[in-house]
């Protein structure tokens, strides 16, 4: 694996997961959508049993927090690996680009350099990431 595909790793999950707890945050509107219209009124028919539903929802919570925990214990390896870099302009860009999902123009103008510069030195940077077995 390379340093950059190493790096990335944490990126990709944080997306993933954002992905899952919008989905999750639909589903319980969903749910208490459907579930909450008591007007007093009467309605036709059988009424609906959440219950499955419910559960499902709790089961895909219960996987989402293993691995919220697999992304933080990622990015704390990263961040290990981040901070072993020698050089600190190095270093910091590293933490933007892979702990902060900076893009390029955000870290250039945040760090005083140009776009091309910042680009030249990630690949520098990335070369003295020590990626873990």
């Amino acid at each position: 694996m390379t340093a950059k595909d190493y790096l990335s790793q944490a990126r990709v999950l944080d997306q993933a997961i954002n992905a899952r707890l919008e989905r999750i945050a639909r589903l319980r509107a969903l749910v208490s959508g459907r579930a909450a219209r008591t007007d007093g009124m009467p309605r036709g028919g059988a009424g609906v049993d959440w219950t499955e539903t419910i559960i499902k929802i709790d089961e895909m919570e219960r996987a989402l927090d293993r691995d919220i925990d697999r992304l933080i214990d990622l990015k704390r390896e990263i961040a290990e690996a981040i901070a072993a870099v020698p050089d600190m302009r190095y270093r910091t860009l590293l933490e933007y680009r892979y702990l902060c999902g900076w893009g390029w123009r955000r870290i250039a103008r945040t760090m005083n350099y140009s776009e091309d510069w910042t680009r030249h030195a990630h690949g520098r940077a990335l070369q003295m990431v020590r990626v873990p077995e």
